[in-house]
């Protein structure tokens, strides 16, 4: 049993919230500091600590981080814990990623963050015990996913920023070669002015280097002052990188890992960036719309209203490499797991990687209890180990550790449920063909003929209907700005889709599925249009077309539209339909002839009841559109038993996993 130490005593004095200052004010973080016969064996911020626990009958001392991993753990006896001044506080703004991709910022600011359509992949570094985004934007060039902080509107921050500031970044670079002719950015504000940090341009004495640029001028004019560290970031190695613009010492200065790497002048008032560029842009510079895209990792972001000392940023760098060296050897690499997979004593457990060797084991630790972990010996797999499920495994998040004799590597966090019956693994549906990992196009023929090949349950595939009667297959109701259910055939036949391929028509892809003797059916989602009676007519052409082909035992069908899904079931009887907006119980759907629910992931966790009301009445389950595999997880142990997905390789692995599992039961 532990006893949790109230955290409040120790950060009371340093965590006051104050008043924003008018002026320049550093306040510094409490630091733990533990030692044993008088040294020190551990010390981090008091905010990196979520409890403090005596373990073991009081014999044990153990401290956690805010997701239930173990930071560190030492004989009580001859302990002490002292609290110390630690590194700055960023009081303008201090970014943390969430496991979502949404970010936060916990600054005494509180900025509100925006990320661009569809977010900004995030996993757990147990290296920094945080989350990390992942951008993908094209070096230098094209942005597509970036985190945004507006502060135009924020006359504190724009007077705290002109007054004086300073940018912080742990950042990781991922590019083949160096850049010749543009920027990369990963946290900066810069338009006709502003501030930031980035790998600059190659210019005159400017090479591919870590910068920090200030645009500060005597005159109101945009000038430039390129404080340039003479650091080319090497590839999938992380940089502690940080900028300081001293207003009263009229200089800019750059720091790397810690270290002063170059001062240059910087005499005048900071010009702020163009009324529409005034927001900070994390993967990104800022602009009218987002621009030089940075690719690679970023572990945090932070604005300091304090114009901060060399010993104020070798603590910043402390903090940094003392979650480095604590990190362990580099034992595995490439290692991938499922948060939430089912298990049970005696079920096997799987880790994907590289580098596992005969005699490693897996410790699993529960999350919050040190004492209770498990060592297991690996078997190894041809893609990585597998473990057995231990007696006294119970549900809950474990930190997983690699063990090979004194060596040790922290992989990360992973939740388990422990089930007494493991369900078998959902069916996989390809969500508009398979295409994700491949050249093929969405509701192209090649993602179809993909999907075939994979021998997937089915392969969902979108269909719009043209005035003269026409069926072809697209997901958008438009194609090229034509409104495809308001168009004639002839004014949409010569689109093509971006593998070259021209608009399919629903023949085609029956032609291909007839012609196949892959087990994989073909989902038909009528796409919900205008009117129900044009969904009844629509729905209707769709069964003729599919009787005529032959292929009715081949074909399933879908749609929002409740009125398309009711004509489904009287023209096509004997054959699976499935609604998809939602919103309806099983009951309600069962009355009319619809056979399954074929939902949002959020209707399901909204109501999971519906999923033993639909087998009771012998409907089908469908989730939609699933592509992490945590999600994947849970709804199978939900008992979902399909899944539309965008990743069906991915799919296929979970599945296989609980086919094997449930075979134990």
């Amino acid at each position: 049993m532990k006893k949790s130490l109230n955290m409040k005593i120790f950060v009371a004095s340093a965590l006051a919230l104050l008043s924003m200052p008018v002026a320049a004010q550093t306040r510094y973080y409490d630091n733990i500091v533990v030692r044993q016969n008088g040294a020190v064996v551990y010390q981090n911020k008091a905010t990196n600590i979520d409890s403090i626990a005596m373990e073991n009958n009081k014999t044990q001392l153990a401290l956690y981080d805010k997701d239930g991993g173990l930071l560190f753990s030492t004989t009580a006896k001859g302990t002490r814990m002292d609290v110390e001044q630690g590194a700055p506080v960023a009081d303008m703004l201090d970014l943390v990623f969430n496991e979502d991709g949404s970010a936060t910022d916990v600054s005494d600011m509180g900025n509100t963050v925006k990320s661009n359509s569809g977010g900004v992949p995030t996993y757990y570094s147990p290296t920094f015990h945080r989350y990390v985004a992942r951008f993908s934007n094209t070096w230098a060039g094209a942005t597509s996913n970036y985190y945004r902080i507006d502060y135009g509107s924020n006359k504190d921050f724009i007077d705290l920023l002109k007054d004086g500031h300073t940018l912080e970044a742990v950042v990781m670079a991922n590019y083949e070669e160096p850049i010749k002719n543009g920027e990369a950015k990963f946290f900066s504000s810069h338009e006709a002015g502003g501030t930031g940090l980035m790998v600059c341009k190659t210019s005159g004495s400017r090479g591919n280097e870590l910068t920090f640029l200030p645009n500060v001028s005597t005159t109101g004019k945009s000038t430039w002052r390129w404080a340039n560290s003479g650091i080319v970031p090497v590839p999938n190695k992380y940089y502690h990188v940080v900028g300081v613009w001293d207003k009263d010492e009229k200089v800019a200065k750059i720091y790397v890992d810690g270290v002063l790497k170059n001062t240059v002048d910087a005499d005048g008032e900071l010009v702020l960036p163009k009324t529409n560029s005034q927001w900070f842009g994390v993967g990104c510079d800022s602009g009218p719309s987002a621009q030089l895209g940075w690719c690679g990792d970023v572990v945090l972001t932070r604005v300091y209203d304090a114009v901060l000392t060399d010993n104020d940023v070798e603590q910043l760098w402390e903090d940094v490499k003392r979650y480095e060296d604590n990190a362990g050897t580099t034992l595995v690499e490439n290692v991938q797991y499922c948060d939430g997979l089912a298990v049970k004593p005696g079920s096997t457990y799987q880790l994907f990687g590289t580098g596992f060797k005969d005699g490693d084991k897996l410790r699993m630790q529960l999350k919050y209890n040190a004492s209770k972990t498990f060592d297991m010996p690996c078997v190894l797999t041809s893609m990585g180990i597998a473990v057995q499920m231990p007696e006294g495994i119970e549900s809950g998040s474990y930190r997983l550790t690699v063990v090979r004799g004194k060596q040790t590597q922290l992989i990360g966090l992973t939740k388990v449920v422990v089930m007494d019956q493991i369900p078998a693994g959902a069916q996989v549906v390809a969500h508009r063909g398979a295409w994700n990992d491949t050249d093929a196009s969405q509701n192209s023929r090649a993602a179809f003929q993909k999907a075939l090949a994979m021998n997937l349950y089915g392969s969902e595939t979108d269909v719009w209907s043209t005035t003269d009667g026409h069926l072809v297959i697209n997901h958008d109701p438009t194609i090229g700005g034509i409104n495809i259910e308001t168009s004639t055939y002839d004014q949409i036949k010569d689109m093509k889709l971006k593998n070259g391929e021209t608009l399919p028509q629903l023949q085609d892809l029956l032609d291909i599925l007839k012609a196949s003797t892959s087990p994989t059916k073909m989902v038909l989602e009528m796409k919900e249009h205008s009117t129900d009676a044009r969904n009844e007519e629509v729905a209707k052409a769709i069964v003729e077309a599919v009787k005529a082909a032959g292929v009715q035992d081949k074909v399933e069908f879908i749609s929002f539209s409740l009125a398309g899904c009711k004509a489904f079931a009287k023209a096509a009887t004997g054959t699976s339909v499935a609604y998809l907006k939602g919103g309806m119980a099983p009951a309600e759907l069962h009355k009319d002839g619809i056979t399954g629910l074929d939902y949002h992931i959020a209707e399901f966790r909204d109501h999971p009841e519906w999923v033993k009301q639909a087998q009771e009445l012998g409907m089908s389950t469908n989730v939609w559109t699933v592509d992490a595999l945590k999600d994947m997880a849970e709804m199978t142990n939900l008992g979902i038993g399909f899944i539309t997905t965008n990743k069906s390789q991915e799919a296929l692995v979970i599945k296989a996993y609980y086919d094997e599992a449930s075979k134990r039961n």
